[in-house]
């Protein structure tokens, strides 16, 4: 039992890597600070573990985190005495290698400010609604609406596209946001801490785990023990 729960947790711990970067600017856009995006996302990366023995797909691994996060971020959020001022400096990497590029619509993002930056992860990076986007960014939910048609004109008309062109542009967004998340959350993101972090977790779930089976084997155990107990006593009283 101890090895099948060590290999799932370097399993786990293998799938996460690749998506740490996307995951961190997924937690940033979310909550607003850096610093608390760390303790979100390595709380919800540690919570989907313990509550999951088995991971499929990719994406559902990803979805699930996901929405631990957005849980998570939503419970700080209603725990604050007051507004948090936002750090979020937008999801378009700064430091881009020779020869890297953005995509094109991406690039004409990069021109918005940070909140209609971090409104536009939430939705397509997230896959999040403008409620839980007005919910996380404190911001009225008509304000969402307004400020992300009004991006998304924007882009449509540096594109030269047409209106009937919207379920393919809706995809390209998707696709170019989560690709320069995952790049600018890997540049932001303490990947080393975050996975020592984990670790340290992983390795608490497992001992935890591994008592609390302990302990309900044992109270199984009693209660096996009570019952045939009280059915020989049954058994005997019947004989008499």
């Amino acid at each position: 039992m101890r090895n099948t729960e060590t290999s799932a947790a370097e399993e786990y711990a293998r799938r996460i890597l690749p998506q740490v970067g996307f995951l961190f600017c997924a937690a940033h856009a979310m909550i607003g600070s850096r610093e608390r995006a760390e303790v979100l996302l390595g709380t919800a990366l540690s919570d989907f573990f313990a509550a999951n023995d088995v991971f499929s797909a990719r994406a559902s691994l990803r979805s699930g985190i996901l929405h631990e996060m957005k849980s998570g971020a939503m419970d700080m959020l209603r725990s604050d005495n007051q507004t948090a001022e936002s750090d979020f400096p937008g999801f378009v990497p700064r430091n881009l290698a020779q020869g890297e590029t953005v995509g094109p619509l991406v690039e004409h993002l990069s021109a918005l400010p940070a909140s209609v930056q971090r409104m536009m992860a939430l939705k397509y990076g997230c896959q999040l609604n403008t409620h839980a986007i007005a919910a996380l960014t404190q911001t009225a939910q008509e304000e969402v609406k307004t400020a992300l048609g009004r991006a998304r004109r924007q882009l449509i008309r540096s594109q030269g596209l047409h209106k009937d062109n919207a379920a393919s542009l809706e995809q390209q967004l998707t696709r170019e946001i989560r690709q320069a998340m995952s790049r600018s959350g890997s540049e932001r993101a303490d990947v080393s801490q975050i996975l020592r972090t984990l670790e340290e977790d992983l390795a608490s779930v497992r001992t935890s785990g591994h008592w609390v089976s302990r302990i309900l084997r044992g109270v199984f155990m009693a209660l096996l023990v009570c019952l045939l107990v009280a059915a020989a006593w049954i058994l005997a009283v019947l004989i008499e």
